[in-house]
């Protein structure tokens, strides 16, 4: 009698390479045995993740690079850009698909500040035209940047690239038996530009959030095979927002899991 399984196909693993920022390279999320966005994505068994992420990273330097080294007359750019480690990975782990988190920290802090008008100063509150030019024409054309240099040294792979879910500015930052490590990142801009309703500061992400999500959606669309994963509504950000939401950028561990889930989805429904 055959044992049980025999004849039974493997399931294909696929092997990604993800490139973005503090989403993908949460250190905090470990804590007590939790895992950050790509950590629950690795552990479903079927996605084997490359990482050369690192939180705070900004799209501008992924895509361009921004880094820079040495003080005063010494400064100088960091060389190679951080794209290339990137696309090095792309070649040497023959991916079958690249994965990118970008945008999160060029929507908070002193960014978010300069997308809102003050409250005094009067309406409308978003500045309507920095935030199209900054998502709609800078960002939108980075990203076509990448995808493009990213096809050029593996033709036709695979990319899929996700929006953020609607953070709630309520000023909790990262914090450790008493230390902050870093943030909070959307309450304060909030509170410069005299916006401190609570009801208006989650509406004020929720416009920023759709307006940066439909980007995504759009450059995708043009490009064939690059895949935007919608991550909107699937965490909380209403009554027990808190069990998913660890600060106002990150999610808890079992919040990061449910994304993981939503992620993987639509990546092997669109995995050869």
């Amino acid at each position: 009698m055959a044992a049980a399984g025999a004849g039974a196909t493997a399931l294909r693993q696929f092997i990604v390479v993800a490139e973005g920022d503090s989403w993908f390279d949460y250190k905090p999320a470990f804590l007590g045995g939790g895992k950050d966005l790509l950590g629950h994505l690795q552990s479903s068994g079927r996605i084997n993740v490359f990482r050369v992420s690192k939180a705070g990273d900004t799209m501008e330097n992924m895509i361009y690079g921004t880094a820079t080294s040495g003080k005063g007359t010494g400064m100088q750019p960091d060389l190679p850009p951080q794209l290339d480690q990137t696309l090095k990975a792309i070649r040497d782990k023959n991916a079958d698909a690249f994965f990118f988190s970008g945008g999160g920290n060029d929507l908070a802090g002193v960014e978010l500040a300069s997308y809102l008008n003050h409250q005094v100063w009067g309406s409308p509150t978003i500045r309507r035209e920095t935030l199209d030019f900054i998502f709609g024409t800078y960002f939108a054309k980075a990203l076509k940047d990448l995808i493009n240099t990213v096809r050029e040294v593996k033709p036709g792979i695979p990319i899929f690239i996700h929006g953020y879910d609607y953070a709630v500015p309520d000023g909790r930052d990262v914090s450790f038996l008493g230390f902050n490590f870093s943030g909070p990142w959307l309450k304060p801009a909030l509170v410069q530009k005299r916006r401190t309703d609570p009801a208006e500061g989650r509406e004020i992400m929720v416009k920023v959030l759709d307006t940066f999500n439909a980007v995504l959606k759009k450059v995708a669309a043009a490009h064939p095979d690059v895949h935007y994963i919608d991550l909107r509504k699937t965490l909380r950000n209403g009554a027990n927002y808190k069990d998913d939401w660890a600060n106002e950028l990150h999610p808890t561990s079992s919040g990061f899991q449910q994304l993981a889930r939503k992620i993987e989805t639509v990546m092997l429904q669109n995995l050869p």
